[in-house]
Order: C-alpha cells, then sequence, then structure tokens
C-alpha cells in the first residue's frame, strides 16, 4: 500500500473517530431534544415552535351563495368537499410572516374569487430538503413527524351543500394537489402545473383540464364534452360514465378506464398509443399493430359518444 493511501486512510478514520466522539457528547448533552425542535432545512431551533405565527389560519367561515369559481393559487394543495348542510364555507391555513393573510375572497356576480394577497413575506426556494433526518435522529416516531409537518401544510378547503352544481369553475394551482367529493361542473377549467388531480365522484359537463406534473385520479366520474391533458403522469378513472365526445390526451402516462355497465354497450372508441400497448379486451371493435404503434377503434352505438386517447408515450387499458 502506497505511503499516500496509508495517510489518507488514516486521516479518514481520525475524522471517523472524531465525528463518532461529538455524536455522543451532542446525544449526552440533549442534542435529540434540539434536533426535535429544529427546522433542519433552516438550521432554526424555533422555526417548528413558531410555526403557528408563521401560517395564518382562516377558521372554517359561511359563504355567501355562488355558483361559479375562479381560483388562483401559485403554492398550496386546494380541495373540495360536501358541506354538512346546504350552506358554503371556506377554511385555510397558510404560509405568511407577521400574520398577514396572504389569500383573499370575493363573492361578486355569483362568482367566489379566490387568490393570493401578493407579498406578504412568505418566501419559497428551492432546495435539498433534508427534514426526512429528522425523525432518524431525533427519535420522534415518523408516524407523528408527518402528522406535525401535514398540519403546516398550505391548503384551501370548500365545503359545498351536497348535489350543488357549479355552472363554471376555473382553477389554476401551481404547485399543490386538486382533491373533490361529491361534485358536478357545468364547464369546468382546470389547470394543475405540478400537482395530482384527485376526485371522487366528480361530474364534468364540458370544459379542459390539463396537467403537467401529476396524475389524474377519479374513483367515480360522469364526463361529457371534456378534453383531459397530461403532460407527465397517468389517468386513472373508474366505474367511468360518459357521453357524448371525450378526449384524452398523454405525453408520458398510463391510461387505466373502468367502465360503467352502460358506457360500454354505447360508447365507440378511437385509441392510438406511438409507444405503448393497448388492452381493451372487454371490448370489440379493430386492434391493429404497425412497429410501436397500436390502435383501436370501434364505432359508437348511441352515434354521439365517443372516446379518444391519444398517447405518444404509454399504455392504454380499458376495462
Amino acid at each position: 500500500m502506497k505511503k499516500t493511501t496509508r495517510t489518507l486512510l488514516g486521516i479518514g478514520g481520525a475524522f471517523c473517530l472524531i465525528g463518532a466522539l461529538l455524536f455522543g457528547i451532542g446525544f449526552v448533552s440533549g442534542g435529540t431534544k434540539y434536533v426535535h425542535a429544529t427546522n433542519l432545512n433552516t438550521m432554526n431551533a424555533q422555526s417548528d415552535q413558531d410555526a403557528k405565527e408563521n401560517h395564518f389560519t382562516l377558521e372554517k367561515t359561511e359563504l355567501s351563495d355562488f355558483n361559479s369559481l375562479n381560483v388562483h393559487l401559485k403554492n398550496s394543495d386546494f380541495n373540495i368537499k360536501e358541506s354538512p348542510n346546504e350552506k358554503s364555507y371556506i377554511e385555510y391555513v397558510q404560509e405568511t410572516t407577521k400574520a398577514k393573510n396572504p389569500l383573499s375572497y370575493s363573492i361578486k356576480n355569483n362568482t367566489l374569487t379566490l387568490k393570493e394577497n401578493g407579498n406578504t413575506g412568505a418566501s419559497y426556494t428551492v432546495s435539498v430538503d433534508i427534514s426526512f433526518l429528522q425523525p432518524l435522529l431525533s427519535g420522534k416516531n415518523m408516524a407523528s413527524y408527518m402528522d406535525e409537518k401535514s398540519n403546516y401544510k398550505n391548503y384551501v378547503t370548500l365545503y359545498l351543500p351536497k348535489d350543488k352544481l357549479l355552472s363554471s369553475a376555473k382553477v389554476n394551482l401551481g404547485y399543490g394537489d386538486f382533491s373533490l367529493k361529491n361534485t358536478a361542473l357545468n364547464t369546468a377549467d382546470i389547470t394543475l402545473d405540478d400537482g395530482d388531480f384527485i376526485a371522487d365522484t366528480i361530474t364534468v359537463n364540458s370544459g379542459t383540464i390539463s396537467l403537467s406534473y401529476g396524475d389524474c385520479d377519479f374513483k367515480k366520474a360522469s364526463l361529457s364534452n371534456t378534453t383531459i391533458k397530461s403532460a407527465d403522469g397517468d389517468i386513472s378513472m373508474n366505474n367511468l360514465y360518459l357521453s357524448e365526445k371525450v378526449k384524452l390526451a398523454l405525453s408520458y402516462g398510463d391510461a387505466v378506464l373502468t367502465l360503467n355497465d352502460s358506457t360500454k354497450k354505447t360508447a365507440g372508441f378511437d385509441l392510438i398509443t406511438y409507444y405503448g400497448t393497448i388492452n381493451t379486451s372487454s371490448l370489440t371493435g379493430s386492434h391493429t399493430e404497425k412497429d410501436d404503434e397500436e390502435t383501436f377503434k370501434s364505432e359508437s352505438k348511441d352515434g354521439k359518444t365517443i372516446l379518444s386517447i391519444n398517447s405518444e408515450d404509454g399504455d392504454i387499458t380499458i376495462k
């Protein structure tokens, strides 16, 4: 072994011993308590303790009646849930400083508008998140840590009466998920830059849904004259009812759809993937393969219901 190599190994071993010694001193001196209370990304021992002061909370607040929605959020999840009664409500938690309200909402001409107020003192940076080390170093239970972290995640929640039909919904999210349950939209204009669209029972009578980076997951859906575009993500739908023309366009991602019985009996299909496979074992139609390209076509039984899927790179499965 070369002398230089031995020297480097010796120096490395010495640093390891020093590191272990310092770790032991930190542990004995109560370092786990410090790590438990510290935001490792900012190295600020007060960050998490003062988390409530760094977030603005709007408790559940009643709203006057509206039938349209206009939402623009840069860094927040947006949820629509079923109201416990015939009234609508709003609540949210948002990062801020000096207790400034980072959002504003108003109802005018039957439209609820929700947007950010501009500079509230909160800042957003791109960095490497090392907060996952916190439960490991502090002895904190991982589930408990995740619960604490989720308490201060930016979100807005609307509570709408059961069976309420929104005449239009314009939703634009920068970084955040869109989640809804038992919601009906007559016209939809939804854009997600980086986030998932998750729905448990949704009706869309017309409109466009666009996702740049994220998945679209509908547990139960009724779609008509709707276009869904996905640049990078999967589209999954269960118990899907279709009427008239519905189009899905995927750049990178798979489409997996489970149709209800009535849709299977009436819908026609125009499917194509340029790099992937098509599985339509429960349907009858014309299936062709040429090089990497696959297509499937069948005529509409009612003369108007057609599902078109265009996938540049991904599989298509219809059940």
